[in-house]
């Protein structure tokens, strides 16, 4: 029997589970021709995958990433394919493809204490036992290179897909909350997502410009120290602080937007530009990690940690019309290098290839 780690599959997948998802629909019919049953988490997912073999893990296994692991070395499988960088640590008869999408934990080790002991202590083993290793970008690929002891020629990059969104823009409460021209910002709230350092921007330039500033993701413990910055520099009033919102909201949000701001620290693709691109809003993102490589040169690029030159991009995005024209043109085309399909078929090959 082989296998296919689909422990990040759920009914409402975010990040690593939309991978999932997106890879395993388009080649489930493979995946059932060649005998694969794949591993749920129990309870995760109800809707179903349409794989003929399914395996339902316990999710206190399942979503500790030291009990995963040593669940996955138990199975004895002739193949094992994981869509994430979670694998058997322990060398095993079947083949091994695993998935890194990043290596952030190593980045920023003390936002994540505990999946920085998985990515120091069992990564390493479970790349030793690997026979091939996917990654997303260039950018990941090099930090891998320049992390791990592993061959070069183990290491395949293949771009994530990108497919347009099919929610329908919904005002709900947010457009009587916001009725002004914002530039916005998407991301969870973590440090390295690096949104204090525009704040600090923005309140350089605010009586410059127009635009107030909304930032939408999921809280994290960091969010009161983000409300902290936003009180002390006296933009209450000019910046919207919304966590979490639903596809409708978000549709509506990067539709009537009039610049997107990216200043991430570190990403391993950046799938926040693409989305903005596809709503033809013109994209500032950091000249840091994978983003220059996913943005295609379609994005103005900035120093990260450099407030004044992120307040003149900004300024000069506003204030130049051609220039806007020009990148959101460009941000259109950038979007045909991405596609669901064409990263499933590469990596269906690269599976056929080994089995």
């Amino acid at each position: 029997m082989r296998h296919i780690n689909s422990l990040f599959l759920s009914d409402h997948p975010t990040g690593l589970g939309v991978y999932s998802r997106e890879v395993l629909n388009r080649n489930v019919d493979f995946f059932n021709d060649n005998h694969f049953n794949a591993l749920l988490t129990n309870n995760e997912i109800t809707v179903g995958t349409r794989m003929n073999s399914e395996q339902y893990v316990n999710r206190r296994i399942a979503l500790n990433p030291v009990l995963r692991s040593l669940y996955l070395n138990t199975i004895n499988s002739d193949f094992m394919y994981s869509f994430t960088h979670h694998g058997r640590t322990v060398k095993k008869k079947g083949a091994q493809i695993i998935t890194i999408h990043d290596l952030i934990p190593l980045h920023f080790p003390n936002q994540y204490k505990g999946q920085y002991y998985y990515y120091k202590y069992l990564l390493p083993k479970t790349i030793k036992y690997s026979d091939k290793i996917i990654t997303i970008s260039e950018a990941t690929k090099v930090d891998i290179l320049n992390h791990y002891t592993v061959d070069e020629d183990k290491i395949t990059v293949i771009h994530n897909g990108f497919e347009h969104s099919q929610a329908k823009p919904s005002e709900d409460h947010i457009a009587s909350m916001h009725d002004h021209p914002y530039f916005l910002m998407v991301g969870t709230t973590f440090p390295h997502k690096n949104l204090d350092t525009v704040l600090r921007a923005f309140n350089m330039i605010k009586d410059q410009i127009e635009l107030d500033c909304i930032i939408v993701g999921r809280k994290s413990p960091y969010y009161e120290s983000l409300e902290k910055v936003i009180h002390q520099l006296g933009l209450e009033h000019r910046v919207k602080l919304l966590g979490y919102v639903n596809d409708s909201q978000l549709e509506w949000l990067y539709r009537n937007a009039s610049v997107f701001v990216y200043p991430s620290l570190y990403e391993g693709f950046g799938l926040p530009i693409l989305e903005a691109m596809a709503k033809e809003i013109p994209v500032l993102c950091s000249d840091t990690s994978s983003l220059p490589e996913i943005s295609g040169g379609a994005s103005i690029l900035f120093n990260p940690r450099n407030e004044t030159e992120i307040a003149e991009r900004i300024i000069e995005i506003c204030n130049n019309g051609v220039l806007k024209h020009e990148f959101i043109t460009k941000g259109t085309e950038n979007l045909r290098r991405f596609s669901w399909d064409i990263t499933s078929e590469k990596i269906k090959d690269e599976i056929a290839a080994m089995i």
